[in-house]
C-alpha cells in the first residue's frame, strides 16, 4: 500500500521535474525519474518486483545516458508520472497500474525511436509489458 509519506515524496520529485523544465535547469534529474518508479516498487513490498525494477531502471538510466533523449521526451515522462501519481492520490490501483504500463511502453517507445534516428546500435533490452 502506498503511504502519505511516498505520495509526498512522488509529489516532490513531479515538482523539482516541473521545475528543471520549466526554468531551463541541467536535465540532473533523470535519477529522479528512477527514483519516482522506485517509490512505487518499495510501496508493494515485494521483493521481486523491487530487485527486478532496480535492474531495468538502471538498464534505462544507460540508455537514457547514452541516448540522450532530451526535454521533450523529459516532459512527456513528467505527464506519464503526473497521471500515475493522480491514480494512485486517488487510490486507484487499476487507474494507476495502466498508467505504469503506458510509461513503460512509451519511454521504450521514444528511446527505441531516438536509437533508430541516431543510427545507433540496437538496444537488446525490451520492456516486459
Amino acid at each position: 500500500l502506498i503511504t502519505r509519506d511516498d505520495l509526498h515524496q512522488l509529489k516532490q520529485i513531479l515538482e523539482e521535474t516541473r521545475n528543471a523544465l520549466a526554468n531551463d535547469l541541467p536535465l540532473n534529474f533523470r535519477k529522479k525519474e528512477i527514483a519516482f518508479h522506485l517509490i512505487i516498487a518499495n510501496a508493494t513490498r515485494n521483493p521481486l518486483l523491487i530487485f527486478l525494477l532496480d535492474f531495468v531502471e538502471n538498464l534505462l538510466m544507460d540508455a537514457k545516458v547514452i541516448l540522450d533523449p532530451g526535454r521533450d521526451f523529459s516532459r512527456k515522462v513528467l505527464k506519464a508520472h503526473e497521471r500515475i501519481y493522480k491514480a494512485l492520490a486517488a487510490g486507484d490501483g487499476a487507474k494507476a497500474k495502466k498508467a505504469v504500463i503506458q510509461d513503460l511502453r512509451e519511454v521504450q517507445e521514444a528511446l527505441l525511436r531516438i536509437q533508430k534516428d541516431n543510427k545507433m546500435p540496437e538496444l537488446k533490452v525490451r520492456m516486459p509489458c
